[in-house]
């Protein structure tokens, strides 16, 4: 970008577009109708990581770097949410109340 650093925001919405079209967030939302906010949390999840500007990510127990785990991120094939779907709903239970220990239980599930 010409030596200018991208706009955060901007950074955010480009990748929320990419992983919407990469993983057909609409078609996902279609097939699993009343589980919209766990795709939303998926959805979120994903974004946020790969806009961490951490040089290491905590994920499955390990502190890993932070463009392994993007890169594994962004190489994420369609099926795989629908095959996880339901893992959410038991991290959801884990996490009880705390929204560290859901996200963090939700980073899990995606690194494995």
């Amino acid at each position: 970008m010409d030596g200018m650093r991208e706009d955060p925001i901007e950074k955010r919405k480009s990748y929320a577009r990419y992983f919407r079209e990469h993983l057909y967030i609409d078609d996902l939302k279609q097939s699993y109708p009343y589980d919209h906010g766990r795709i939303d949390e998926i959805l979120d999840l994903l974004v946020d990581t790969v806009c961490s500007t951490t040089k290491t990510i905590r994920c499955a127990g390990e502190d890993r770097p932070a463009e392994v785990v993007k890169s594994r991120f962004m190489k994420l094939p369609y099926a795989y949410h629908y095959f996880h779907l339901e893992a959410f709903d038991l991290a959801k239970e884990r996490a009880y109340t705390s929204p560290i220990r859901k996200h963090i239980c939700l980073l899990n599930i995606l690194c494995n």
